[in-house]
């Protein structure tokens, strides 16, 4: 069923990594809004849909049974329009939408008190959908808690550009290894479907080099020289077969590198 939407397919072929959301919760729920809204409006700068038709499909989703029943006579006595609400409403009840945001600790060296946070901001209303993985010493409890107050720090923190996100972080007396950013998006408009994008920032000690390919993103704050962390930003492309040229000279007039990938129709 992901695959079923332009956006799915593209999103699949984008061939994202774990240092990404996942992608299939997010093609079920644009799915969800293909079948229950087919004509709902899209943002004008990311190129998602309009934060009302993700919260309307999770509404409808969470009382569909609840709607069927109310449908169910006029749907027996052969009322069209009863009955294709009923079916959307039962297409939406297959569908598990996108989840909300979270945060996972996991140990990388327990004694030594190392561990990887993943932090997920999956907010349709933004809209935004955005992966944060922090690798490094960080400040555990004895029950494997992150510290209460780095907790609330970082929803704040994480509303800003990684390498400021470093640079913060490290101020407050984190010891960080590795701090990554995965975002899926913006969408922009093509004839056979969308040019759906995905973009990693990755700020590492050790890292020294200054890598950046963002042909969106113009002024990004990146590090001063000795700040004791190098940086990178990559995008990548996945388009309609019949637009990949298209897609890349348009890159390539731009001086940009970014991978293209590209995704046919559903057949």
């Amino acid at each position: 069923m992901p695959s079923t939407t332009p956006e799915g397919r593209a999103l699949r072929a984008l061939r994202l990594n774990q240092q990404f959301p996942p992608w299939r919760p997010l093609a079920l729920h644009l799915a969800a809004i293909h079948l229950a809204l087919p004509r709902a409006s899209r943002c004008r700068l990311s190129g998602w849909p309009e934060p009302e038709a993700w919260a309307q499909v999770a509404v409808d989703r969470r009382l569909s049974a609840e709607l069927l029943a109310r449908l169910a006579f006029l749907e027996q006595a052969g009322d069209p329009l009863a009955r294709s609400r009923a079916a959307i409403l039962r297409g939406l009840q297959g569908l598990e939408l996108l989840p909300p945001g979270g945060l996972t600790l996991r140990a990388i060296q327990r004694r030594a008190g190392r561990y990887e946070l993943v932090l997920d901001r999956l907010e349709p209303e933004v809209p935004r959908f955005v992966r944060w993985t922090l690798r490094g010493v960080l400040p555990v409890d004895a029950s494997e808690q992150l510290d209460g107050d780095l907790r609330r720090e970082l929803l704040d923190l994480t509303e800003r550009p990684c390498a400021v996100v470093w640079t913060d972080l490290t101020d407050r007396g984190l010891q960080l290894e590795e701090l990554v950013r995965g975002e899926i998006g913006p969408l922009r408009p093509g004839a056979g479907g969308p040019w759906v994008s995905a973009v990693l920032s990755r700020a590492a000690v050790g890292r020294a080099a200054l890598s950046l390919d963002d042909p969106l993103v113009r002024g990004l704050p990146v590090p001063e020289p000795g700040a004791g962390f190098g940086f990178s930003r990559q995008r990548k492309w996945a388009v309609p077969i019949a637009e990949k040229g298209q897609a890349r000279a348009w890159l390539d007039a731009v001086g940009s590198r970014n991978i293209v990938y590209s995704y046919g129709d559903a057949r």
